[in-house]
């Protein structure tokens, strides 16, 4: 893919991602612009999840958007999560592979979707901390496979 193909795509994820992001704002009576710098975000940690996260917005339902921090060499095994996630990675090597598979971490301006269920890993290359910006359609969940079993 070209170099202006590719930036159109990118930029097509990263606005339906401001769609979704705008859908799912907990706070409809502001109405302003947000603008945040990736150096001036406040990273706090979530319940059961290796990341730091900033939340960017929310619902009652649970659906939301999230800027997400993985420290550099992360390995996540294999889990799954309730809801779908789509992501597009800000920053360091970033990616997620089924059951079974190898990782292939893609850089800044990749995408990634991962369905609701699906057995999968997910890696932070060794280089840098990966910052992703990830939105899902209900409530976020990590739950391991096969822990506990023989």
């Amino acid at each position: 893919m070209r170099a202006s193909s590719r930036s159109i795509v990118v930029g097509s994820v990263l606005l339906a991602l401001g769609f979704v992001a705008g859908a799912v704002a907990g706070d409809p009576a502001s109405k302003g612009i947000v603008q945040w710098a990736l150096a001036d975000l406040k990273w706090q940690a979530p319940t059961g999840a290796p990341t730091m996260v900033v939340a960017a917005s929310s619902a009652p339902n649970g659906s939301h958007c999230d800027f997400s921090k993985f420290p550099k060499g992360t390995k996540v095994p294999l889990h799954t999560h309730s809801a779908d996630i789509s992501a597009v990675v800000l920053a360091g090597q970033f990616g997620s592979a089924e059951e079974g598979k190898v990782v292939k971490p893609g850089g800044a301006g990749s995408y990634v979707f991962i369905p609701g269920g699906l057995k999968h890993t997910t890696e932070c290359g060794a280089d840098a901390d990966c910052v992703i910006f990830d939105c899902q359609p209900g409530a976020f969940d990590l739950l391991p496979v096969g822990v506990g079993k023989k």
